[in-house]
């Protein structure tokens, strides 16, 4: 979500819902292609930090409110296809069945 308060001070809002608790190492950001970001601002993250207690009802247990311009980041290469693009007729070498 992307907050203006004035021309000058634009803030990015993140949400993300925590169930693996705070010290997981489980990622919960990927890298995406940007197109979200289309000006310098300052970037904040809301974490809830929920529970299941029954099917399909999530209780919030707390949350906390974290500024991201301090994060270090590594960044992993990996293929990013569906198994639709991954085995379209154009990507067939031999097949066997």
């Amino acid at each position: 979500m992307k907050l203006i308060e004035n021309p000058n001070r634009i803030t990015y809002l993140e949400s993300k819902a925590v169930s693996k608790g705070w010290h997981s190492s489980f990622r919960s950001f990927y890298y995406t292609n940007g197109n979200k970001i289309d000006s310098d601002g300052r970037h904040l993250l809301i974490a809830w930090n929920i529970i299941e207690e029954t099917p399909k009802y999530w209780k919030i247990l707390g949350f906390k409110i974290c500024d991201l311009s301090r994060l270090e980041v590594n960044l992993k290469m990996e293929f990013n296809a569906g198994n639709d693009a991954i085995y379209s007729e154009t990507m067939i070498i031999p097949e066997f069945e």
